[in-house]
């Protein structure tokens, strides 16, 4: 799901057959859990993270992100250590 896609119905067929959510933001997060996504169903895949977005998505327990590279890694570590 993606911004400007909110509401429950866009999220209702994926989530009935296991499907898993990649977010970008804080509102996809909001949206996808608001829509019955489990937080373990959730990869925060933004390409630039802000440690404070980090540790916002481990607030909500999400734990699954997507890097690609080390120093995104090391903002996660700091950010969210229960993630590693």
């Amino acid at each position: 799901m993606r911004e400007g896609q909110s509401g429950a119905r866009d999220t209702q067929a994926p989530r009935a057959l296991g499907c898993c959510f990649d977010v970008a933001s804080v509102n996809e997060t909001q949206a996808a859990l608001e829509a019955g996504a489990s937080p373990e169903r959730i990869s925060y895949g933004n390409t630039i993270k802000k440690e404070s977005d980090i540790a916002r998505r481990l607030c909500a327990r999400v734990t699954l992100y997507a890097v690609d590279c080390e120093a995104e890694v090391e903002k996660i570590a700091r950010a969210a250590p229960a993630a590693a």
